[in-house]
């Protein structure tokens, strides 16, 4: 059951944006929302937004109806497992960083007689450094980091969290980023990312190592981690769409609409 708790936490560190999954966890936009669907008819989402020093993100998760067994193997019933992600960040700046931290509260509910309800914490920091070619950025990212106060299982645990540091860089209308990962259910990860930004357009592809054990040997298993995604401007609005291939959890796709008053 510890075990199941893990993976259960674990939803929310999918990639529930386009962004998200480049390493903006926390976008920066007035108000970003963002939808997926997944294997089995599952589906997930974000919504969230900034307002002067504040931030908050709300991320759901749903796994439409499963089979409920009984000791037998037979089915007794039906039942939704849910997940529910809520956080509030607080801003400022420090030595040229854009510094954010907050709280998480985060809920599960696995079966009827399994939920689970967690406080994390959260945290970004970030700073950009403009060159006559471009730019480039430094950031570091905390999200999750909790402990079940209602436990899903027989005790408390953990919460699934993960940590990266990474690199991004624009030169001209090239653009990139690499960073390095920590995840409580997987370990260590690298992620990584190339594309093209001409204002209005913006092309990339990237690839995150912890979900490489999700290949099963078959044809297109062997493109799990990987994304592309593009995204359109117009004036303070921008619409994104990434396609997300999961080896055998299947293929996502998620599609992505923010709104920046700046």
């Amino acid at each position: 059951m510890l075990l199941l708790v893990g993976y259960a936490y674990d939803i929310f560190n999918l990639g529930f944006s386009p962004w998200e999954l480049e390493g903006r966890a926390f976008p920066d936009y007035t108000f970003y929302s963002a939808v997926f669907n997944y294997a089995a008819g599952t589906y997930g989402g974000v919504v969230g937004g900034n307002y002067g020093s504040f931030g908050g993100r709300m991320k759901f998760f749903t796994s439409g109806n499963m089979d409920m067994t009984d000791e037998e193997g037979n089915v007794v019933g039906s039942f939704t497992s849910n997940f529910v992600s809520l956080g509030g960040l607080y801003g400022t700046t420090f030595k040229g960083f854009s510094v954010r931290g907050g709280l998480s509260l985060l809920y599960v509910s696995l079966s009827p007689q399994s939920r689970g309800i967690a406080l994390g914490l959260l945290g970004d920091a970030r700073r950009r450094f403009p060159k006559e070619w471009g730019h480039w950025d430094v950031w570091a990212t905390l999200d999750g980091l909790g402990y079940e106060v209602v436990p899903a299982g027989l005790y408390r645990t953990l919460t699934s969290f993960r940590a990266y540091a990474g690199a991004g860089v624009k030169f001209h209308r090239l653009i990139s980023y690499l960073q390095a990962a920590y995840y409580y259910v997987g370990g260590p990860a690298l992620m990584l990312g190339a594309g093209l930004d001409y204002g209005l357009l913006r092309v990339l592809v990237g690839y995150d190592s912890h979900y490489s054990d999700l290949y099963g040997g078959y044809g297109r298993d062997r493109l799990a981690g990987t994304y592309f995604s593009f995204s359109l401007s117009y004036n303070r609005f921008h619409f994104s769409y990434a396609y997300n291939p999961m080896g055998l959890l299947g293929d996502r796709h998620i599609l992505g609409v923010a709104y920046d008053l700046r």
